[in-house]
C-alpha cells in the first residue's frame, strides 16, 4: 500500500517529519529550509517549482521570503493540508496534484527543487531529469 493513498499520513506528516528529523540531525527542517533559501537567492528569481512539496515544509518559507513557487505533489491530501496552511497565512500559490514522472508544464522555472528524500523511491529518473531540465 502506498502511503500517499492514506489521508491520515497527510494530517500527521509534519509530526512524523519532526520526529524523524530532530534539531540534532544534520538534515533537520531548519537546515533544509536554509539550504533551499540559499539556492533560491542564487537561482530562484525566475520562479521555483517544489517537486514533492508535501505539506509545504520548504515551500512555505520560500513564499514567505517573496519567491514565486509552484508546488507539485502526488498526494491530494498532502496538498489539502498545505492549502490550509497557505490560507491561514493569507498566502497563495499554484498547487498541482501529479506524479513527478507524469507532470508536464509549459511554464519555465529558474529553479527546480526536490527537498528531502523526494527521489529515493522514484524509478523513472530519466523522465524526472527531463522535467527538471524545464527549469
Amino acid at each position: 500500500m502506498d502511503l500517499h493513498d492514506l489521508e491520515y499520513v497527510a494530517d500527521n506528516y509534519d509530526l512524523y517529519v519532526n520526529v524523524l528529523q530532530s534539531k540534532d540531525e544534520p538534515l533537520n527542517e531548519k537546515t533544509c529550509v536554509d539550504f533551499h533559501l540559499e539556492l533560491s537567492e542564487k537561482y530562484g528569481h525566475g520562479g521555483i517549482i517544489d517537486i514533492g512539496c508535501g505539506t509545504g515544509c520548504t515551500l512555505l518559507p520560500l513564499i514567505e521570503h517573496g519567491y514565486d513557487v509552484m508546488g507539485l505533489d502526488i498526494s491530494q491530501p498532502m496538498l489539502e493540508v498545505l492549502n490550509k496552511k497557505l490560507h491561514k497565512k493569507n498566502l497563495n500559490t499554484q498547487l498541482i496534484c501529479s506524479s513527478m514522472s507524469k507532470f508536464s508544464c509549459d511554464k519555465k522555472f529558474s529553479l527546480a527543487i526536490i527537498p528531502r528524500s523526494g527521489l529515493k523511491k522514484k524509478s523513472n529518473n530519466k523522465r524526472i531529469m527531463k522535467i527538471a531540465a524545464q527549469a
